[in-house]
């Protein structure tokens, strides 16, 4: 995941300096990303994690994990091999300059005034938020699904396709507000509108006013409601992701040097980090709804589900909240980076021998 996924974030600044084009590039890595990952999903719940007499609850069945992970496996070879073979040609060539090796103190005194830039660590701060939410709630999703709504087989294939039409509805939703607003603003409406979408069914269930299970309003009611809530909180993921692309050239005016590795190293490293946080918390919360070891939906006590779903709200809220803050004093504006982006370029071409 590190070998790919860093190199593969850290060449959008080098792709485009331009301000909405970043944003163009990453929400299309987004999709074709979530794509990969939704068609997994489909296959789990389609073909692998399937009823069998043995284990008459699919997502249960033990026999179908191990064939599972090898095809998702070969799956992620082949995908990540394409994309490095045909990103190479545009972006392998040496440096003008060649690198400067650095004793290890140095090279760390180096790195921490890098990392100390005000956008990133407000970046950062919100990233940590937002992972740790993902984290949580992709992990407790198969719960809820299965304990919370009993939803059927079909519901859980359903509920892939859900997931792909939120992150269609993304690209969209990101394509509309990137020459309308700023990333900023737009990231902050998205994560607002993220999060009530995902906490109204629970709120309406609470309040008897939400479909029973069983009943066959419940899957397409309760599957819209996902949809847009995934809308807008990938679109949010996409604008912040493009944000981090625009600290580049802010790192480059104060030092002097780009820095791409670094931030998205930091960045990549931070979010594998939260992300753990939030399938550590999906045990916690597990552990203090005190959920019954070997359950069997449709046999556990109501509340007890009622626990897992409070307890994971709160903590769904509380993050939710921080992140948006945090993302809300991202400094970097268009015009600041047009600007910039400006200066460093003319400053470029007067450091350029002329003939």
């Amino acid at each position: 995941m590190s070998c790919y996924e860093i190199p593969a974030l850290s060449v959008v600044p080098a792709l485009s300096s331009d301000y909405d084009e970043r944003t163009s590039l990453t929400r299309w890595r987004f999709v074709f990303g979530w794509a990969g990952g939704l068609v997994m999903l489909t296959l789990a719940f389609g073909f692998f994690l399937v009823p069998s007499a043995e284990y008459p609850v699919g997502q249960l069945n033990l026999d179908g994990y191990q064939l599972y992970g090898w095809t998702g496996a070969v799956l992620m070879i082949l995908a990540t091999s394409v994309s490095a073979w045909t990103t190479h040609r545009r972006l392998a060539h040496p440096d003008a300059a060649p690198p400067t090796h650095l004793p290890l103190g140095p090279t760390l005194r180096k790195i921490r005034a890098i990392l100390s830039n005000r956008a990133f660590l407000v970046l950062l701060g919100s990233s940590v938020f937002a992972y740790v939410n993902q984290g949580l709630t992709f992990s407790i999703t198969a719960y809820l699904l299965t304990y919370y709504w009993q939803m059927p087989q079909a519901g859980f294939i359903a509920y892939s396709a859900t997931l792909f039409v939120g992150v269609v509805g993304a690209f969209l939703v990101v394509g509309l507000l990137q020459k309308r607003m700023e990333k900023r603003t737009g990231a902050v409406a998205a994560g607002i509108f993220a999060l009530g979408f995902a906490i109204a069914p629970y709120l309406l269930r609470f309040a008897g006013l939400f479909p029973a299970n069983g009943d066959p309003a419940l899957i397409p009611v309760l599957f819209t409601l996902v949809t847009i809530s995934n809308a807008f909180s990938v679109a949010a993921m996409m604008l912040a992701q493009s944000m981090a692309s625009d600290i580049v050239e802010a790192s480059q005016e104060e030092t002097g040097e780009r820095s791409e590795g670094i931030f998205f190293s930091a960045y990549f490293f931070v979010q594998k980090c939260a992300t753990g946080i939030g399938l550590f918390l999906t045990g916690q919360i597990i552990g203090a709804a005190n959920f019954p070891a070997q359950a069997q939906p449709g046999q556990i006590a109501q509340s007890i589900l009622d626990n897992l779903a409070t307890y994971f709200l709160g903590v769904l809220v509380l993050f939710a909240v921080a992140s948006i803050w945090f993302i809300s004093r991202f400094p970097i504006s268009r015009a600041d980076h047009e600007a910039r982006v400006a200066a460093l370029a003319a400053a470029a071409e007067a450091a350029r021998p002329h003939p």
